[in-house]
């Protein structure tokens, strides 16, 4: 395995911080403006705007993930990169659950209850449902 002078391996991790810097300020500029946006979905918004937002939303975690997985393995020694690599893992597992978990009831919130027993007791079908 070759390594890179120490001039090359500086100006790469000076690279992917800022990367991650700007990823991260736009990640929460972008992604606070569309998840608001994104909570206010109804059934007349255009299916255009919902993909853009997600799309944005997207590129914005995957312009911070990296560099920021990249930065964090740059400072563990080779010998316990696993070890960091699973609490790393185990952190963004356990922040996208408590995301779903804080996300889903607000986002059910705002759907009617007749539509929600039809979608979850009834399979979304009509038949079986009982007549108001």
């Amino acid at each position: 395995m070759m390594s890179q002078p120490r001039e090359e391996a500086a100006g790469s991790e000076s690279i992917a911080l800022s990367v991650t810097t700007v990823g991260a300020m736009l990640a929460s500029v972008h992604g606070s403006a569309l998840i608001m946006g994104l909570a206010s979905i109804m059934s007349t918004t255009p299916y255009a705007w919902i993909a853009t937002a997600m799309v944005v939303i997207g590129g914005d975690c995957g312009l911070f993930n990296s560099p920021n997985t990249d930065a964090i393995m740059s400072a563990v020694p080779p010998e316990r990169r696993g070890v960091a690599t699973g609490a790393r893992t185990m952190f963004a597992n356990t922040g996208q659950t408590l995301s779903i978990a804080i996300v889903c009831p607000l986002a059910i919130g705002r759907i009617p209850q007749k539509i929600m027993f039809r979608i979850f007791l009834y399979g979304g079908e009509m038949k079986g449902m009982p007549r108001d």
